[in-house]
């Protein structure tokens, strides 16, 4: 039995090296050879330069016209590779990538306590990125920054359940700074009364998103930008489909909700012909049914499981309330998944039922992965059907027999030798 397992982890570690391989060629070449540039990457080295020229950071564009909307600090770190030939930047942002994944997957693991052994623990590697590989290769070829929101949402809740409050406050705000709505996930704080962490964010947030760039770029230029940034972007968010068409430049390149790989529940509620004016009011709902749902959960909280159940429901509720949540966002599921999985395999339920619903599990999210590979069937929103199904079974899913109970989780060295 062992000696097929370590052949088919031979074969998986080959492919993933080889996977590997593959896309830092094919990342580059899409950055900095090919004749269509259809990566992000140059958005975020012009934005560089925008902060070493002083010019304006959201007018300025790449060859493709694509604009920068991201906060001003992402822009201000973006400043080293707009100084390095464009090949190095992105092989090195490919890097990058791959180690925040890598990560998202170890500190999940971690944060779950699971017991792995030499010939099954690449398994725990092998199912969230077998789930997911579309979503995550997507966004690590268009050289996106989700890759990162994803690392450092997982780590904002990694560190707290360590009791490190600054690594917690400063992942947190990398992650808000990065994206923005991350800032929700606030909310879990709030629910547990944890008020130092809430606080230790607000003050990583002031001294990371305030005071930090106005050493670079002066205190002025520092609050003109995050003006900017609000007017050309922020605003036009939370506005309507309708109006956002007519009211914004940026509807083409990021705020169109019907775009196909859009994936929240905005999208969604478009797709199903809801007026475009109740659109807004069907989000809020779902938003605050779902809040309560978490809410209530949180105050039955009996172990540790059931803490990294509430987390993960607060990072798929986190993606789908926001107007604008693409598919590669969607690689944040990494944690959902373990944790569904693990919910599973420590349930009552006997063996052949564990690797039933395993197995069903994985081939539901590599479907979906398949529909989002198409423009047809991705405007179906099947991410966020996806997305609902996990969020319902981690707050109303079937009980566990207390696995975690008297686990501890304050010493990193508990788990040296799990990943």
């Amino acid at each position: 039995m062992h000696e097929p397992m370590a052949k088919f982890r031979t074969y998986y570690y080959v492919l993933i090296t080889l996977i590997i391989l593959i896309f830092a060629y094919s990342t580059v070449y899409r950055v900095a050879w090919n004749d269509i540039q259809r990566t992000d990457f140059t958005v975020y080295t012009e934005a560089g330069k925008a902060i070493l020229y002083q010019l304006d950071l959201y007018h300025v564009q790449n060859i493709r016209g694509w604009r920068y909307v991201y906060l001003p600090p992402f822009a201000i770190l973006m400043v080293p590779f707009s100084l390095m030939p464009l090949a190095l930047g992105a092989f090195i942002w490919y890097v990058l990538e791959i180690l925040a994944i890598y990560f998202s997957l170890v500190f999940s693991i971690r944060m779950l306590g699971i017991e792995t052994k030499e010939n099954t623990r690449f398994l725990y590697f092998a199912l969230p990125l077998l789930s997911l590989c579309v979503l995550l290769l997507s966004g690590i070829m268009r050289c996106q920054a989700s890759e990162f929101v994803i690392f450092f949402s997982i780590a904002t809740f990694y560190y707290s359940q360590r009791n490190r409050v600054v690594l917690s406050a400063i992942s947190f705000a990398f992650a808000t700074l990065i994206k923005v709505f991350p800032a929700s996930l606030i909310l879990y704080f709030i629910f547990k009364k944890k008020w130092n962490y809430a606080f230790a964010f607000a003050f990583a947030l002031l001294v990371m998103g305030l005071l930090l760039p106005s050493l670079q770029i002066g205190f002025h230029t520092t609050l003109n930008d995050y003006m900017n940034w609000f007017h050309v972007v922020g605003s036009k968010a939370v506005e309507s489909n309708v109006d956002r068409q007519s009211n914004t430049d940026l509807y083409q390149q990021l705020l169109d909700t019907t775009k196909s790989r859009n994936q929240s529940f905005e999208a969604l509620f478009l797709t199903l012909s809801v007026p475009a004016a109740w659109v807004n009011y069907f989000v809020a709902s779902m938003a605050f049914f779902s809040l309560v749902s978490m809410y209530r959960f949180s105050m039955r909280i009996q172990n540790q499981l059931d803490k990294i159940r509430l987390i993960s429901a607060f990072l798929i509720w986190s993606l789908l309330i926001t107007p604008i949540a693409e598919s590669h966002y969607f690689g944040v599921l990494i944690l959902p998944l373990l944790t569904l999985s693990y919910m599973i395999l420590t349930s009552q339920l006997d063996i052949v039922q564990q690797r039933k619903l395993i197995t069903w599990g994985v081939l539901i999210c590599v479907g979906c992965m398949i529909l989002i590979s198409f423009p047809v069937t991705e405007k179906l929103r099947p991410l966020c059907w996806l997305s609902m199904a996990m969020w319902y079974v981690l707050i109303y899913g079937f009980k566990n027999p207390d696995p975690l109970a008297d686990t501890s989780f304050s010493q990193d060295s508990l788990y040296e030798n799990e990943v």
